[in-house]
């Protein structure tokens, strides 16, 4: 399956390893972002294999989002036809109101 990253969850992703950095080595933060690339690559292969995000609501597809959990990160994805979208990778330990679906 295609996997689609959203702009805005590259940079959600982008400004949490930002943050990383002012308190991790250098190979830490590499890791962890390389754990979600891998957790990408899972979904790709494993669509389904999600839970149902019940805290966001579905689209104005009335699709319903999927999370994977990554180390801390919460990747929110939906499945559209052969293609899966992530419309966010969330840092867990923020306030999950910030979460976008």
């Amino acid at each position: 399956m295609k996997v689609i990253v959203s702009p805005e969850a590259e940079e959600r992703l982008a400004g949490s390893l930002e943050l990383y950095a002012t308190y991790m080595s250098d190979t830490s933060v590499l890791r962890r972002r390389q754990r979600v690339i891998e957790g990408l690559r899972f979904l790709a292969l494993n669509p389904r294999s999600g839970p149902y995000a019940d805290e966001i609501r579905p689209g104005d597809d009335g699709l319903r989002y999927r999370k994977l959990l990554v180390d801390h990160f919460k990747i929110i994805y939906k499945i559209v036809g052969d293609e899966l979208w992530v419309s966010d990778i969330f840092d867990g330990r923020q306030d999950p109101r910030k979460m976008k679906g």
